[in-house]
């Protein structure tokens, strides 16, 4: 049976909801370790911004590993450029 356009945009709603809950809980995560990495790398003695550049570099090749993949699983819905 054929959807209306409110149960569409609530079936939509629905699924950026849920994603929106495993983003910010995959987020919470990532900072657990970034913290927990970032006194690694104080008691390894980096130097002073070392770790930053790894993390940031380390950052834009997963970012644009998750854009593809976006692009590629989700083609329907552009990613968007701006975060809120």
């Amino acid at each position: 049976m054929a959807k209306s356009k409110t149960e569409m945009r609530q079936a939509l709603r629905s699924s950026f909801t849920a994603f929106a809950i495993k983003q910010r809980r995959a987020s919470l995560v990532l900072g657990a370790r970034l913290s927990v990495l970032k006194t690694d790398a104080a008691l390894s003695k980096m130097e002073p911004g070392e770790f930053d550049t790894i993390a940031r570099q380390e950052m834009e090749t997963t970012m644009r590993r998750m854009e593809a993949d976006v692009a590629t699983s989700h083609p329907v819905v552009p990613l968007s450029s701006e975060v809120s």
